[in-house]
């Protein structure tokens, strides 16, 4: 996701400042605390099980029909079926086993309601306090107004342990051997807002579900993106409240919205545009590839 976060160059290699700071910081050996277990988070949600959209829904489509039909047209599919093999999918929901791999790394995290808002900022904590703060274990629904948001982290890189629960899937083989892995973990109420991406990704629901808006690039016109070159692939055009009289445009969009729930993968193709809000506790990985 462009105009996130700010990048330098260590050791010839472009990456996140505030990664590379974590990264660093979490070298040291982790602590081992002996601490009452934490909840484990609910696999369920309680989001309504019909969607209204015409986005195609398929159960392991062959390698060939996903590269014709939607790779090559650039046309968005809801996957089932191809991580439900993922270790990821029985372990990650329990806060003990995170905290038990990782609990004293160091890892950025944003804070504010999303990235494009003024009260945004980043900072690095523990990934320990961020799980205990941040995922509702207390099982209360509103989110904390303070809420934090680990969101497009290279959390593999810096946790090989985490990596082993999931794999690259088949359809992303053919094309990028090295697909570029996202994490996104964080509390019901985290918001990206309306924005494109430059590579085809493959968004992976773990755990939690979240509500998602597409737009096909052709609406770009429509959306109102915003002009400063850092922020020109994010649309200035609130999704959650839509003001049709500040952008009237809005009202020709094609809008196609639906609930990514527990198990299921979204392809989202270069160029379109995506609005992502977690309606519980969340944790997604996105595979960018080429």
């Amino acid at each position: 996701m462009l105009g996130r976060n700010v990048n330098v160059f260590v050791d010839g290699n472009e990456c996140d400042l505030l990664t590379s700071v974590a990264s660093v910081l979490s070298k040291s050996k982790d602590k081992r605390n002996d601490e009452p277990p934490l909840k484990k988070l609910k696999i369920d949600d309680n989001c309504s099980t019909t969607d209204t959209h015409d986005i195609p829904v398929m159960f392991r489509p062959s390698m060939q029909y996903f590269g014709s039909e939607h790779y090559e047209k650039r046309e968005p599919l809801l996957l089932r079926g191809i991580i439900d093999d993922w270790p990821a999918m029985q372990k990650w929901h329990d806060p003990n086993y995170l905290v038990g791999l990782a609990g004293e790394r160091t890892v950025p995290v944003e804070m504010g309601s999303q990235y494009s808002s003024e009260d945004w900022s980043q900072r690095l904590v523990k990934f320990k306090d961020f799980i205990v703060d941040n995922l509702n274990i207390d099982g209360s629904e509103e989110p904390n107004q303070n809420r934090a948001y680990l969101a497009q982290h290279e959390l593999f890189d810096q946790i090989p342990e985490l990596r082993k629960d999931i794999h690259v899937p088949d359809y992303i083989g053919g094309t990028d051997v090295n697909p570029r892995i996202k994490a996104w973990l964080g509390p019901k109420g985290t918001i990206s807002p309306l924005h494109t991406d430059p590579s085809h990704n493959l968004l992976c629901q773990v755990f939690g579900s979240k509500t998602i808006i597409l737009a096909s690039p052709e609406d770009t016109p429509n959306l109102y993106p915003h002009e400063h070159f850092i922020l020109a692939n994010t649309s200035r055009v609130d999704m959650r409240n839509v003001d049709y009289d500040q952008f009237p445009l809005v009202r020709a969009v094609r809008l196609r919205r639906l609930v990514l729930r527990r198990g299921e993968v979204l392809y989202i193709p270069p160029g379109w545009w995506h609005y992502v809000e977690s309606l519980a506790p969340s944790f997604s990985v996105s595979f960018w590839f080429d």
